[in-house]
């Protein structure tokens, strides 16, 4: 006889308003590329698409909490995977690929977040 066990994963269903707040906090540019993000194209895998990302990932501890959430390009957040913000940025800064301007500080990478 096989057993099943339900595993309820959280998938939480983002309001309205909560993704306004994502979308206009990185003023419709994806956190790490900086690649322009149309608010339509929410969930929408194209280059404009857009998606939530944990900053922090949820697999090292990463939670809901709204500081803890940004907007990021499905390629962007596709390729961070369970890496930090800040160590995707550095990862793609290092390999020369474009980063969003916001983190460069007389042109270097900087980056000035504290969470929580």
């Amino acid at each position: 006889m096989t057993r099943w066990r339900l595993v309820l994963l959280e998938n939480p269903s983002w309001g309205v308003a909560q993704l306004q707040a994502i979308h206009r906090r990185t003023r419709g540019r994806c956190t790490y590329c900086g690649i322009r993000l149309l608010w339509r194209l929410h969930g929408v895998r194209s280059e404009q698409g857009w998606e939530v990302d944990h900053w922090i990932p949820r697999a090292d501890g990463g939670d809901n909490d709204p500081d803890n959430l940004w907007a990021a390009c499905w390629a962007c957040n596709r390729s961070k995977s369970d890496l930090t913000g800040g160590e995707y940025l550095t990862q793609r800064w290092e390999n020369g690929l474009p980063v969003n301007a916001t983190w460069i500080e007389d042109g270097e990478l900087a980056i000035y977040l504290t969470l929580g």
